[in-house]
């Protein structure tokens, strides 16, 4: 009886204590902290230049199948990449890791001012230069990959965007 007891209130104490951690934290609901949403991986910088925060980044495919294969990534000036793999969640030198949003409301770096972005419209890496993202532009039934989604217009050079990487065809 008293095993029981002990059981029960156990039990108890973790469901209580768990309900009301949820509901007494300062950011449960406030829609202020994005980086909570953000599904991020660590990867590799195997390219030529330092990686900087909020960079539009490709999977470098020149790893190897087993090892190394989908952990390396870099920045290339490539318009509308299908290597589209997340944007940078730091800045990355050279042969170091850091952190890549895959999924999650991130802002980036726009080429020029990003004037014709609005919200709604897909983002994909661009050619003018790496690490920059512009409106997807691939036509139909050709392969191109997207970064994400606008979640506004741009602003300073910056536009957020939902980071969500896939191939469009």
């Amino acid at each position: 009886m008293k095993k029981l007891f002990i059981i029960a209130l156990s039990v108890l104490l973790v469901f209580t204590c768990t309900q009301v951690q949820a509901e007494s934290s300062a950011t449960a609901f406030s829609g202020k902290r994005y980086e909570e949403m953000e599904v991020h991986v660590v990867a590799y910088n195997n390219g030529s230049t330092a990686i900087s925060d909020n960079s539009a980044v490709i999977i470098d495919v020149t790893g190897t199948a087993g090892s190394t294969l989908g952990a390396y990534i870099e920045e290339v000036a490539t318009k509308d990449s299908v290597y589209a793999f997340g944007v940078a969640g730091e800045d990355i030198a050279i042969g170091s890791v850091g952190k890549v949003v895959v999924k999650g409301a991130r802002q980036l770096h726009v080429v020029g001012s990003g004037v014709g972005i609005i919200a709604g419209d897909l983002l994909a890496t661009s050619s003018v230069a790496a690490g920059l993202v512009q409106e997807y532009s691939t036509a139909d039934a050709t392969a191109g990959g997207v970064i994400g989604v606008a979640l506004a217009a741009p602003s300073g050079g910056r536009v957020w965007c939902w980071v969500n990487p896939q191939v469009h065809k």
